[in-house]
């Protein structure tokens, strides 16, 4: 009888967890900061990705928080893969995987999914990579924040003249509205005032309507 040697795939466990992200948040989230990669042929890997999967979005960015010698890590923004890379041992890969973490610099990272399926797996000396199971995958929530809209190019004082008796001016020509997360507004609202006004004379309104009143 004759054996042969079959190299047995390596694999990942306890990254079945569900993590959570807020919108602008300080610090980056670590994802699954107990993974286990194992290698039952031997003591060395030679790479491992986590990959944000489902929902992956414009923003999206995973990083490794702990360098470990002998380990590169790179991120490709199209695809929001995190490639680790480099001749080293379980243990090490083990370090640098449990510190991966996921942030955004997108500010409406809900626009098109509210969470994030990230996919763990790892490839031993031989390039044999692990399967994609329940364990190697993760939930990542995400919670939104409402930014603030803004207002730009607004006219300072001494911008904007009025001769007495002649028509009206435009008070804010090149104003620009924004709100980064949202294309609807609910309100805007113009005040008129400052030392001098004349109440029942002076009006703000919208050009081509009768003063003081008007609609869009």
């Amino acid at each position: 009888m004759t054996l042969k040697y079959a190299n047995a795939a390596p694999k990942v466990s306890g990254a079945n967890v569900v993590a959570a992200y807020t919108e602008n948040a300080a610090n980056a989230t670590v994802l699954a900061n107990a993974v286990v990669p194992a290698d039952y042929t031997g003591g060395t890997m030679s790479k491992a990705t986590v990959k944000v999967d489902q929902g992956f979005s414009k923003g999206d960015v995973l990083a490794v928080g702990t360098s470990v010698a002998g380990i590169s890590a790179s991120f490709e923004s199209t695809t929001g893969v995190l490639t680790l890379s480099g001749s080293a041992s379980t243990a090490d890969y083990q370090t640098a995987l449990r510190s991966v973490n996921f942030s955004s610099s997108s500010d409406d990272p809900t626009a098109s999914a509210t969470s994030r399926s990230i996919h763990w797996q790892v490839y031993d000396s031989a390039g044999v990579a692990s399967k994609n199971d329940a364990g190697s995958t993760t939930t990542l929530n995400i919670t939104a924040v409402n930014n603030a809209p803004t207002l730009t190019n607004l006219p300072v004082s001494g911008d904007v003249k009025y001769t007495e008796g002649s028509g009206a001016v435009r008070v804010a020509s090149s104003v620009t509205l924004s709100d980064a997360d949202d294309h609807l507004f609910s309100q805007v609202q113009v005040t008129l005032g400052g030392t001098g006004l004349v109440a029942a004379k002076e009006f703000l309104g919208i050009e081509g309507q009768t003063p003081g009143t008007g609609s869009m």
